[in-house]
């Protein structure tokens, strides 16, 4: 009874064994080199395009300032901001060698000091802007141009206008600031496509785990995680949480949106939501088997099946969210707080769940969301 009772215990280990054997690892370099290609370049690409539109209607405006015109910039500085915000996630590589956050999504933006700039004498040019500080640089600053009045209590077009046939100095800033968003934008597309799909996986390269004996793939899942919960943190502490008043005992702080000026704050949110979910997926459909959402299923499926509805509910209630994101910190404070609440679940959901089934070393403090 005994030797039976071994046997079927051995059947069973050697049985184990071979199962786990016969279960392939995940690729996780083929996820990122997969997902660069699906996802990271396309939205680059994007994004240059966008800026070389908005550069080319900033030279139309300029040469014909018209509420018509005016118009048209402002619309394409709004598809501009969507097709940042979908490449928002990826900070690091040639977007950290380049600085890139600082040259073109620095916020707040400091009206007084754009307006040093509109008032100065010095030739404007992209080298010029590219030393400038990043609160008078970069979209926001351009926004400000755009949608804000004057010093002067000049509406936009009116600013905007010259003497005569001549542009303003004010208009010559925003096509510049728009050049230099090109320029970083060209650069950063430029640097991802003259890699090849194995070197791609340098890119995310975490530094904090430098010098451990841990493969390049393994050291961009790290990376990766905690760039998702960086993100998440940013939209809920600092997008949502302080214009709602949880920094200021509950009153609601509608200037410290995001993109005050264009009233473009909650666009901005849902395509940064957005722009994680395509990542996440390694798409716009259903997840591929290279994708982040399958070396989460490969661990724990209901981990990936939690992940993917908590990312639909945030943007969906991003969506729910009626009017300006100005407004509604005061008008409808239970629309915004459900937004709060939905996107700092999936931030814990990252910082804890994820963290432990894929054994990633983080890099902030205060993972519960609070």
């Amino acid at each position: 009874m005994v030797v039976l009772s071994s046997l079927v215990l051995l059947g069973l280990t050697l049985n184990f064994y071979a199962c786990s054997e016969s279960k392939p690892a995940f690729d996780r370099e083929k996820l990122f080199q997969d997902t660069t290609q699906k996802v990271v370049i396309p939205a680059y690409e994007a994004f240059t395009q966008q800026s070389k539109a908005l550069h080319q209607e900033l030279q139309g405006l300029c040469g014909d300032v018209s509420e018509a015109n005016l118009t048209k910039a402002q619309t394409a500085w709004q598809t501009t901001v969507q097709a940042w915000q979908h490449v928002a996630l990826y900070r690091f590589g040639p977007a950290l060698d380049k600085e890139t956050v600082s040259h073109i999504h620095y916020w707040p933006t400091k009206p007084a000091s754009v307006e040093e700039e509109v008032k100065g004498s010095t030739t404007l040019d992209v080298a010029y802007v590219n030393q400038l500080g990043a609160s008078r640089r970069g979209l926001p600053a351009l926004g400000y141009l755009l949608f804000a009045k004057s010093s002067e209590d000049k509406a936009p077009v009116e600013a905007l206008k010259g003497e005569g046939d001549k542009a303003s100095r004010r208009c010559q800033l925003a096509t510049v600031l728009a050049e230099a968003i090109l320029k970083q934008a060209e650069v950063i597309e430029k640097s991802w496509k003259d890699k090849t799909s194995t070197e791609w996986v340098s890119f995310y390269d975490d530094p904090v785990l430098e010098g451990q004996a841990i493969g390049p793939a393994f050291k961009a899942v790290n990376k990766t995680v905690n760039e998702f919960i960086y993100q998440l943190a940013g939209v809920m502490d600092k997008k949502l949480g302080k214009p709602m008043g949880t920094q200021s005992d509950g009153e609601p702080r509608p200037e410290s949106v995001e993109l005050p000026y264009s009233r473009y704050s909650k666009e901005s949110i849902l395509a940064l939501l957005e722009g994680l979910q395509r990542f996440y997926k390694s798409g716009d459909s259903t997840p591929t088997t290279t994708s982040f959402s399958a070396l989460i299923q490969s661990r724990k499926p209901d981990a990936d099946t939690q992940i993917q509805k908590e990312f639909t509910d945030a943007i969906q209630a991003i969506q729910a969210i009626p009017g300006t994101l100005q407004e509604a910190v005061s008008q409808n404070k239970d629309k915004v707080q459900a937004a709060y609440d939905a996107i700092k679940q999936l931030r814990i959901t990252f910082s804890t769940d994820v963290v432990a089934l894929l054994g990633v070393t983080t890099t902030f403090s205060d993972n519960d969301g609070d």
